[in-house]
């Protein structure tokens, strides 16, 4: 997800990426992301829509237990392609929140190097409110009773055995040959898709026009079988007694065989703080001067031109595939960054500018296989081989110096994510989606403003201006553009504290 690996504040100067020679740098950077919204992606009326939707918008518009299988079964079976099926409406607002807190530490091996390591606590909380209700247009309820099923099955595999013998006996020169061959050509799809019918864990309910449907088909075969097999044919078809209810539904996705079997899929899921992703690199400088208008003058331009690369470690868990809208702490693939920046300041006015390329490394997830729009996906879970795509960042931070210590910045930042790349390390399971549906809008992007404040004794420090080398900064970002279909549209404070000791040699 982009949103989750954005990097954190890089503020309004470059000396949280470079440190002094001989000089360890200590800092804390906290993040907290929320969003109850996404960049979301949908076909309606045969035309993609993309747009800002809320998290659980997929919760009320897709159905939360599969309706395809049993809806096609049921048509053929009734003998209705207009057979519609129902489960109920459905309510859903989800909140996500993450927060992280990165503990640094650099080293300033020259004036022109230096090296970091990076070691970020996180903590998800996922926020779920969900309403399932019944309404009067539902046709669906908990599948009736296994004994009740079972019977029917056995009935419905004695008639058809006792026609076929009826059949043999009669044909090809008896009377009733013909009558008897198109009955069973007819009798025998509508008992076996019922019968398949019975697999999926919900039902028609007594008394709806599905239901009665299903009734009047049994009803007419029973009529034209009796004079060959009398009372073979079951009398009536078993259905659901009453309409889902949210209890029912909740049994179904966590708990019944046929059901997605998910880990409590509408309750708070918050997880404390554990690792994530351990982050190692080297900041280098190509470029850094000042300008003068002559030797007593302070100083008129600042300049400094580098580039840096970044090795992000596997180290944070990912999310569960048995907890839907879980958040993970890492994305399981290993990242390797280069980027280059540049910190110009012109009297009261600077930029900062840095343009980064991220390329994540192909690993293997545990994954459940289904559409993006199928929060609950049917499970259960497998592997399969998962290339990220490679991403990009340009963040530019226009500052106003109101003092020379203190700046007040303007925050651009966008990034964009080419799709990713799955494959079935084994044959898709029969009936299963193939791999290659997980990368359905993992093509991403989101562009974010925001403010930013900064309080820097640095510059002033390595000219004896000041006795305490630290910074703090602190800023809040809004995205305002997205794509990609669960790209988050929220909010991101950020706070970021540092502070410089020296081992060796002068300022």
């Amino acid at each position: 997800m982009v949103g989750a690996s954005l990097a954190p504040i890089r503020a309004q100067t470059t000396e949280d990426i470079l440190a002094p020679a001989g000089h360890i740098r200590f800092d804390v950077t906290s993040t907290f992301h929320l969003w109850e919204r996404r960049f979301g992606l949908r076909e309606e009326n045969g035309a993609l829509i993309e747009e800002s939707e809320p998290v659980g918008f997929d919760l009320e518009q897709q159905p939360l237990i599969s309706l395809d299988t049993l809806t096609s079964r049921l048509r053929s079976a009734a003998s209705d392609p207009s057979l519609e099926l129902v489960l109920g409406s459905a309510r859903a607002e989800v909140a996500h929140e993450r927060t992280e807190v990165k503990f640094g530490v650099a080293l300033g091996l020259f004036d022109w190097l230096t090296i970091a390591l990076a070691v970020p606590l996180v903590e998800t909380r996922t926020e779920p409110t969900f309403d399932f209700r019944a309404l009067d247009d539902a046709n669906l309820g908990f599948s009736p009773s296994a004994a009740g099923v079972d019977a029917f099955r056995t009935s419905i595999a004695t008639s058809i055995s006792q026609l076929r013998a009826r059949r043999d006996e009669t044909c090809p020169t008896g009377p009733e040959c013909g009558a008897l061959i198109d009955l069973i050509a007819r009798y025998e799809p509508f008992g076996r898709t019922l019968d398949s019918a019975y697999d999926s864990p919900v039902f028609v309910v007594a008394g709806t026009s599905a239901s009665d449907a299903l009734q009047a088909r049994l009803a007419g075969f029973r009529a034209e079988a009796e004079p060959y097999a009398p009372g073979a044919i079951p009398d009536s078809v078993p259905v659901a007694s009453k309409r889902l209810d949210e209890a029912e539904l909740m049994y179904i996705l966590t708990t019944h065989p046929s059901g997605p079997r998910v880990i409590a899929p509408f309750s708070r899921s918050r997880t404390p703080f554990q690792l994530g992703d351990v982050e190692v690199g080297a900041a280098f400088r190509l470029i850094e001067g000042a300008v003068r208008d002559s030797a007593p003058a302070s100083i008129r331009l600042r300049y400094r031109l580098g580039g840096r690369v970044l090795v992000r470690l596997a180290t944070g868990s990912t999310d569960h595939p048995d907890v839907p809208l879980d958040l993970g702490r890492g994305d399981g693939s290993l990242d390797v960054e280069a980027a280059a920046f540049a910190d110009i300041r012109i009297a009261r006015v600077g930029i900062q500018a840095e343009i980064r390329r991220g390329f994540p490394q192909a690993t293997t997830r545990l994954r459940r296989v289904a559409p993006p729009d199928r929060v609950l996906a049917p499970g259960p879970a497998r592997q399969v081989r998962w290339t990220p795509g490679a991403f990009w960042q340009l963040e530019l931070v226009p500052r106003w110096h109101l003092t020379n210590e203190l700046a007040l910045g303007a925050l651009y930042r966008t990034v964009g994510k080419e799709a990713d790349d799955y494959e079935d390390l084994t044959g898709p399971p029969t009936g299963s989606y193939p791999a290659g549906v997980l990368e359905v809008e993992t093509e991403e992007s989101v562009s974010e403003l925001g403010l930013g404040l900064a309080i820097s004794t640095v510059a002033r420090w390595r000219e004896d201006q000041a006795p305490v080398p630290l910074e703090l900064r602190a800023a809040v970002r809004k995205a305002v553009r997205g794509s990609g279909g669960a790209t988050p549209d929220g909010l991101r404070f950020e706070a970021n504290g540092q502070v410089f000791v020296r081992l060796w040699g002068s300022r």
